[in-house]
């Protein structure tokens, strides 16, 4: 690969020569045709074309294919590698996401991807956490795994261990390499981030006031409390009474909040979703019922006096009317 200037120099000629026969094309694997632009000056029987140097880009660097074809089809075709900046990466998906939001759980689709020119002949892969180094294994905290693309570049992804993650912390990950012409890269030199915060801890969610299983028989409602919160960040809530949403992450106030549920007939599914902003989920359910045959008890003993009190007013008016009809 060239690591400086990159300067061809076509001759063309011809006994019947023609200038406008001649195209004369730079192609890049990644780039498409190239720009560069070129000079002409005439020579015995055709032209010399002199081609400018490539802008000192990194996106310069690429697989050229320079093509020249005259009007008889007579093609000619060089290929050459421009590798000045070395190196270029990105993040798995899964990385990219815990970078963006800050938090993640770990993973085991935690991958970076490095892009070369050229081989890669050395690469190191380490993080910090705690104000501390910790350089990571090849074979043990990450693998890598080396291919081609369809344009010739050199692609290689390091997976990394889910296992390097156990600890929770402010992790920031770090890789470098050298390729086989001297060009020394690293991500951190190539504004690709790599720091984010591992909380492998689902959220606490506390559910008070009704247990499972529970027959409700004195309370005239159920007084219910909930606690929420997480190690590191809590993000959401969702509470639910048989399927219907009542209360959120909103209606907490110092990770509490409570709430009343009026005695109603059948089984009641309280169901409680968490989450940090790591994405653990927490979920609590209980299932409660409303002995509503108390309720129903008392309404037969209202009607039973009520019913009293008809048989005894009926006595009563037949006394007196007994007595009035006496009295005459």
């Amino acid at each position: 690969s060239y690591t400086g200037s990159v300067l061809p120099v076509v001759k063309v000629t011809d006994t019947n020569y023609d200038e406008n026969g001649v195209v004369v094309t730079l192609v890049g694997g990644k780039n498409g045709v190239k720009e560069s632009g070129f000079s002409k000056s005439s020579i015995a029987n055709g032209q010399t074309y002199s081609f400018y140097d490539l802008e000192r880009t990194q996106k310069s660097d690429d697989i050229y294919k320079l093509t020249v074809k005259a009007v008889d089809e007579t093609t000619q075709t060089i290929s050459y590698r421009v590798n000045r900046f070395g190196s270029i990466y990105s993040l798995s998906k899964a990385l990219e996401s815990a970078v963006d939001s800050y938090y993640a759980a770990a993973s085991d689709k935690f991958a970076i991807y490095e892009q070369n020119v050229d081989e890669v002949k050395t690469s190191t892969v380490s993080y910090t956490i705690d104000n501390e180094i910790v350089n990571l294994e090849e074979g043990k905290d990450y693998t890598v795994k080396h291919s081609e693309d369809r344009t010739g570049w050199n692609q290689y992804e390091y997976v990394l261990s889910k296992d390097s993650f156990a600890k929770e912390g402010v992790y920031t990950v770090s890789v470098s390499s050298e390729d086989t012409v001297g060009n020394i890269s690293d991500n951190k030199s190539k504004g690709v981030n790599m720091e984010f915060c591992i909380d492998n801890t689902a959220p606490v969610c506390i559910v008070s006031g009704v247990e499972e299983g529970q027959k409700i028989e004195r309370d005239a409602s159920a007084n219910i409390g909930i606690e929420a919160y997480d190690n590191i960040m809590f993000a959401t809530m969702k509470v639910e009474l048989n399927g219907e949403q009542i209360k959120s992450e909103a209606d907490l106030q110092d990770g509490k909040l409570s709430f009343t549920v009026s005695p109603t007939s059948g089984e009641q599914t309280l169901k409680v979703t968490c989450y940090d902003a790591a994405g653990n989920e927490k979920i609590e359910e209980v299932h409660f019922t409303f002995d509503v045959s108390i309720l129903n008890s008392h309404l037969w003993i209202v009607l039973v006096i009520i019913a009293i009190c008809i048989v005894l007013l009926g006595m009563v008016i037949i006394i007196v009317n007994k007595r009035r009809r006496a009295n005459q």
